[in-house]
């Protein structure tokens, strides 16, 4: 099994390449002004890193999953 991490799979899967990390902030602000941010924590956190206002995070990132979920 391979293991791509968030900001390729993310890049896959917005932009239809996994190498097109560094569009990846762009894209995502298009998506909402706080996505990159969320992103970005969030891969950090998956790494043993913290954030400081995790509730603001945690509804940041529901607002991410709901533009993303949009058809």
């Amino acid at each position: 099994m391979v293991t791509e991490g968030l900001r390729p799979t993310l890049a896959l899967a917005l932009l239809g390449d996994r190498k097109r990390v560094g569009d990846l902030p762009a894209e995502l602000r298009k998506l909402s002004p706080t996505a990159a941010r969320v992103v970005k924590a969030a891969n950090n956190g998956s790494h043993g890193g913290a954030t400081s206002d995790l509730p603001v995070l945690i509804e940041e990132a529901r607002n991410l999953v709901r533009r993303l979920s949009r058809p």
